[in-house]
């Protein structure tokens, strides 16, 4: 669960994984993009999750 702020409408809500539209691979790391319930605007929320090639060194 994560708490999201959208940045149009204001309206701050309590999402789950199933909210996620996309990730995003930025170089540092992956944003998770999703849609507000209010204004359907997309938003991106910076989840700090390592980049996929990071994360397979790390399990590695």
């Amino acid at each position: 669960m994560f708490l999201t702020d959208c940045p149009t409408c204001g309206l701050r809500e309590l999402r789950g994984p199933r909210a996620i539209e996309l990730l995003v691979n930025t170089g540092h790391g992956v944003d998770a993009v999703y849609r507000c319930t209010r204004c359907a605007t997309n938003s991106v929320l910076g989840t700090s999750l390592p980049a996929p090639a990071a994360a397979a060194s790390v399990a590695a």
